[in-house]
């Protein structure tokens, strides 16, 4: 992991991906989130990022399960806010790859094994049918833009899954800055006493990203500088989501910020050696709205070079309620 935060120092960080074993955050016997002590309420496994979102391995020993069933509603709505993403990388959730898309979508992709090989369809119909494409004769690459439609995803409830996974990671002795915050996930409808709920969204290698979580928590280094107490970020797979987390009092002093870290992980390889993945910068999306809007990748753009043979994919953001 590495991070350009030099106001901030890692309080927190856990990453996962095939061939690990299970995490387990906590001590266990006290749900972090209500305080129940109920030993009846913890038989079953909390995931603490998304199931939805290729998580296997990282677990809560401190969520009970009536809270876990309440944070599913929040989580659904972070894997419809990327599912487009989720779909070209294979990430597998509880049913399997989410398919991206409906038979009355627009324009949809949708993914299969066949003979143990991943295979992607794209279709467009309607408005979407004519798709765009460059062709570059003095380097061979081609373009094209591929729309996408998919899911529609309630933005309040997905920043509330990016709070619930950070409050996750959160030490218990810093759990007191945090209660209004775990007051505000403890009811679905309720209206958030912050103003910032602005996310940062980067990529990379999309569509050929490796299984990977990864939740890291930075805090302010020096209490005195004007930058926010904690920030977050969550990775799952190709997509890296950020946000400044919400803290009782200790940000009076700090102005409105975008969360704005350039990450890298590095994953090892089972042959030797490392995968590094680079997120670029972040894009920053404003999830105040507590009403159901199309998830934010309108298009894959696809650049295919006819020499190399060599491809990649890029989202295209639509205009997602950005911050003024």
């Amino acid at each position: 992991m590495e991070n350009n935060t030099v106001p901030y120092q890692v309080l927190s960080h856990v990453q996962a991906s095939v061939g690990d074993g299970p995490k387990y955050l906590g001590s266990g016997g006290v749900c972090r989130f209500c305080d129940s002590t109920n030993a009846k309420k913890f038989r079953k496994k909390a995931h603490t990022f998304p199931d939805a979102l290729g998580n296997k391995w990282v677990f809560s020993k401190d969520e009970c399960g009536d809270c876990n069933a309440k944070f599913s509603v929040y989580e659904d709505a972070l894997a419809k806010a990327v599912g487009p993403l989720l779909t070209l990388g294979g990430t597998k959730g509880k049913g399997g790859v989410r398919q991206t898309g409906r038979s009355r979508s627009g324009a949809f992709i949708r993914h299969r094994v066949e003979d143990g090989r991943r295979d992607l369809s794209f279709r467009a119909k309607g408005e979407f049918s004519d798709i765009a494409m460059k062709h570059n004769p003095v380097t061979g690459c081609i373009r094209f833009d591929i729309p996408v439609t998919g899911d529609r995803f309630v933005p309040q409830l997905a920043f509330k899954a990016l709070c619930k996974s950070a409050v996750g990671l959160l030490p218990t002795d810093e759990l007191p800055h945090v209660r209004d915050l775990i007051n505000w996930l403890a009811e679905p409808d309720s209206k958030p006493s912050f103003k910032n709920l602005c996310v940062g969204i980067s990529f990379a290698s999309v569509g050929n990203a490796p299984p990977l979580v990864t939740g890291t928590l930075f805090r302010r280094a020096n209490d005195a500088d004007p930058v926010p107490y904690l920030l977050y970020a969550f990775v799952a797979g190709s997509v890296c989501l950020q946000i400044q987390v919400p803290v009782d009092q200790l940000d009076l002093h700090v102005r409105l910020m975008r969360p704005n870290l350039r990450r890298v992980n590095k994953l090892a390889k089972p042959d030797g050696g490392w995968e590094v993945m680079s997120y670029n910068d972040p894009i920053h999306l404003d999830w105040h709205s507590a009403e159901a809007i199309l998830q934010p990748i309108k298009a894959f753009r696809f650049d295919f070079n006819l020499i190399t043979r060599h491809g990649n994919f890029t989202p295209v953001l639509r205009e997602n309620f950005p911050l003024e």
